[in-house]
């Protein structure tokens, strides 16, 4: 199986997915609605902290964010995405983006995120965009992302995909986890966008 790039500098551009017991990846209507809203991501640094195939990463990549950073615990998500990123790379060497990728824990991986971050410029801080997509049941692993969002005083954006049947509704979420600055939906799944600026 396979899922295509839908913009920008990669359009149509082939990634391979793991299987569907493995990672669920994020579906092209929701891409599309996300990236419809930012399709020029020029002076952004992407975050998948879930990246699974790295769809979503690669998408940022194609339309203009640099760097791209890829989190995966799984070992079979981990060596396809590995693997996309090879091809994109070698494909697309033109758009001299710097993609890097680690196995391993978001929360392990926040801690040594939270010093870089504090770094960054005020400016630099609200260029950062998070990308949130773990096992929809494991509801435990929202809750850490958002209190590791607040413990480094996020100031950038973040995306959160979700379902309404196996995580929680639409309302228990923002409830929970406040309400979101834009909002998109397709079937039974959400993608939910903090706008902390």
């Amino acid at each position: 199986m396979s899922i295509k790039i839908i913009g920008g500098e990669a359009k149509g551009f082939s990634l391979n997915v793991p299987h569907e017991s493995i990672t669920r990846p994020t579906s092209i209507l929701l891409r599309r609605r996300l990236f419809d809203f930012y399709q020029n991501l020029q002076g952004y640094y992407f975050i998948d902290l879930c990246a699974g195939s790295g769809s979503v990463a690669l998408e940022a990549a194609s339309r203009g964010a640099n760097p791209i950073h890829c989190l995966e615990l799984n070992e079979k998500a981990f060596s396809t995405l590995k693997v996309n990123i090879s091809n994109f790379q070698e494909k697309f060497e033109n758009l001299e983006v710097e993609i890097n990728y680690e196995k391993d824990d978001f929360r392990k991986w926040f801690i040594r995120f939270e010093r870089f971050y504090k770094g960054l410029s005020d400016d630099e801080k609200k260029q950062v965009i998070l990308y949130f997509d773990p096992p929809y049941e494991q509801i435990e692993l929202y809750s850490s992302f958002f209190d590791c969002i607040e413990k480094i005083n996020f100031k950038g954006i973040a995306v959160s995909e979700a379902c309404k049947q196996k995580t929680m509704t639409q309302e228990a979420f923002s409830q929970r986890f406040g309400e979101p600055t834009r909002r998109y939906k397709q079937g039974t799944s959400f993608l939910f966008l903090y706008d902390y600026n």
